[in-house]
């Protein structure tokens, strides 16, 4: 379900994120796709628990929905991993 709205803070003006537009729009997209509660889906033939905050995708997905090169997404994914505002599993 893609139904609600999210909130952001104005500080997201004083991150360095802010500055670059690939960088900003990649953290947009990844806030609105986090769920914001627990869901259940199957994969490999189990039932999976996809927590809050989390979702599953594919760097190719995001690169597609942004109309970025795979590399560029895992750049900027490279970059949020090292500043701990995401976490890759």
């Amino acid at each position: 379900m893609n139904e609600g709205f999210i909130l952001i803070h104005r500080k997201l003006l004083e991150n360095a994120v802010s500055f670059k537009p690939n960088y900003l729009s990649l953290w947009v997209i990844l806030l609105l796709k986090a769920n914001h509660q627990d869901n259940e889906t199957i994969i490999n033939n189990k039932k999976t628990i996809i927590k809050r905050g989390s979702f599953i995708t594919s760097i190719s997905k995001l690169a597609e929905r942004l109309s970025l090169s795979t590399g560029t997404v895992s750049y900027i994914l490279d970059y949020f991993i090292s500043e701990k505002m995401i976490e890759k599993v």
